[in-house]
């Protein structure tokens, strides 16, 4: 995934050492250098605990702090977390920090459940919990990501957006895009937000209908 702030592009990719082990790196570009048309000196960073980092496209050109976050689990006691990380330093000397986790009181399970679709009884792959774009803008960091339910033993999928304060950390804003039937599957979503706050958010859906 690409995110970008008043110093670096910044690149996060999965490393997949084996068929079942995967480690999250970041590649950091040096802005000036990219945008003088030079790849310059690539930094990269290697996080064993990091899957699908997601780094902001950061809306602020005085911003010097590069935020990412990801999934980090989505049922513990009670609460779903997702972990905070940064990039901090100067444009030639980033500096990455696997940060706090944040949480909310309204779980989701990690187990995906693929959604149904009308004329086949053969399910749709609607992905997992990982987290598809991030925006800072304002001082807010925006993100969302698909969500199993309920969190004990999942039946459906929903999609779920955050608004966080990543200073702090604290959770600002939090909703669903959910059936609470379970008949409507919501999944593959994706976050815009402008100057005025305003969210705009896109998803997949489907249905045995």
């Amino acid at each position: 995934m690409l995110g970008y702030n008043s110093n670096w592009v910044v690149i996060t990719a999965n490393d997949f050492t084996s068929n079942t082990t995967a480690v999250g790196k970041v590649y950091v570009f040096n802005r000036a250098s990219v945008y003088g048309g030079s790849a310059g000196t690539i930094k990269t960073f290697t996080d064993n605990n990091a899957f699908t980092l997601a780094p902001a496209q950061t809306i602020d050109n005085t911003q010097t702090t590069e935020y990412m976050v990801q999934d980090w689990n989505g049922n513990s006691s009670g609460s779903g977390y997702v972990q905070i990380c940064t990039l901090t330093g100067t444009a030639a000397s980033p500096v990455y920090t696997a940060g706090a986790q944040l949480g909310i009181n309204q779980p989701w399970s990690e187990n995906t459940v693929g959604a149904k679709q009308s004329g086949s009884t053969k399910t749709l792959d609607n992905g997992d919990t990982r987290i598809g774009n991030a925006v800072y803008i304002n001082g807010s960091l925006w993100f969302c990501n698909t969500a199993f339910l309920p969190a004990s033993s999942p039946t459906y999928s929903a999609v779920q957006w955050w608004q966080i304060n990543p200073a702090t950390p604290s959770v600002q804003q939090f909703g669903r895009v959910v059936d609470g039937t379970g008949s409507i599957f919501y999944f593959y979503p994706s976050i815009a937000v402008n100057s005025n706050g305003d969210a705009l958010l896109g998803y997949c859906q489907s249905s045995s209908t």
